[in-house]
Order: structure tokens, then C-alpha cells, then sequence
């Protein structure tokens, strides 16, 4: 008895078995390849979504990467023209010409007073009359040979003012 019960339990089991893939199998109508098709364009659909994503997530980055290299060229350039016009102020500092504005003020205020008393007449400036301070004539340099004596020299130099 035990094996006819068997038997029957496995028939049994076998036959609940059958019908799903044969319910499955009557089910392959014009449903199912229906929902085939509008699961194939879901996932198309969805694929192309995701590349589209894709593309404006790269779009953006590389418009982000375009903007951090520009701001970081201005900043660059902004650094060397400090530092070009520091360098510059530096070196006019060791000449001596970097002026502040009372001093350049004053420069002009100096030059303008020159002006008036050159205009007036009252002052005679020593170096566009051609003569020194005190009515003679300027002294030329003497070139001549530094192995000769300074009688000689002296000889010279006398004799070229007379002569």
C-alpha cells in the first residue's frame, strides 16, 4: 500500500507541475508579444533616458571644468600684473623716482614759481646763459697727457687761453 500511495503522490505532483507550463504556453498570444513589445520600448526608452542623462551630466562637467580653467587664467594674469606693477614700483623706488602725490604736487608747484621768476626777469639761471656765477667764462677741461709734468700742463693750458 505504501507504494501505491507513493504512486499516486507523484502522479499527482507531476500532473500539478504540467499544467503551469502549459497554461504558460496558451498564454504566448498576441497579450503576450504585446507586453513584449512595450517592455522592449520601456527599456529602449529608458536606456536612451539614461544616455541622454549621461550626456548633459558630461556636458555640465566639462562646462564646470571650462569655467574653473578660465577663473583660474584671470586669477593668474591678475597675479603677474600685481606683480609685474610691484616690480615696477620697486625699481622706480631704487632710481628715486617714485613720487607720492604731495611730492609730484610739490615738483610742479616748484616748476611753476621757476616759470614766473624766469618770466619776470628778476633771476638769471647759471646754466642757460652759458657763463658761470661770477661773469667769466667757464673753464674747459684740459685733455692731456697724465705723464707730462704740470708745468707742461699748466704751459698748455696758458698758452691755449691766450691764443
Amino acid at each position: 500500500m505504501v507504494s501505491k500511495n507513493k504512486k499516486k503522490k507523484k502522479k499527482a505532483a507531476a500532473k500539478k507541475e504540467e499544467p503551469v507550463p502549459a497554461a504558460a504556453s496558451k498564454r504566448k498570444g498576441p497579450n503576450i508579444s504585446a507586453l513584449q513589445k512595450r517592455l522592449a520600448a520601456q527599456q529602449a526608452a529608458e536606456e536612451a533616458r539614461l544616455l541622454a542623462e549621461e550626456e548633459e551630466r558630461r556636458r555640465v562637467e566639462e562646462e564646470e571644468r571650462r569655467a574653473a580653467e578660465e577663473e583660474a587664467r584671470k586669477e593668474e594674469e591678475k597675479r603677474l600684473k600685481k606683480e609685474r606693477e610691484k616690480s615696477k614700483r620697486e625699481d622706480l623706488k631704487k632710481k628715486g623716482l617714485l613720487l607720492s602725490k604731495k611730492q609730484k604736487e610739490q615738483q610742479r608747484l616748484a616748476a611753476l614759481r621757476h616759470e614766473q621768476l624766469l618770466a619776470a626777469g628778476n633771476v638769471s639761471v647759471a646754466g642757460l646763459s652759458g657763463s658761470s656765477a661770477d661773469g667769466q667764462k667757464s673753464k674747459r677741461p684740459v685733455y692731456g697727457n697724465k705723464r707730462k709734468g704740470k708745468k707742461e700742463q699748466e704751459k698748455q693750458a696758458t698758452g691755449a687761453n691766450c691764443g
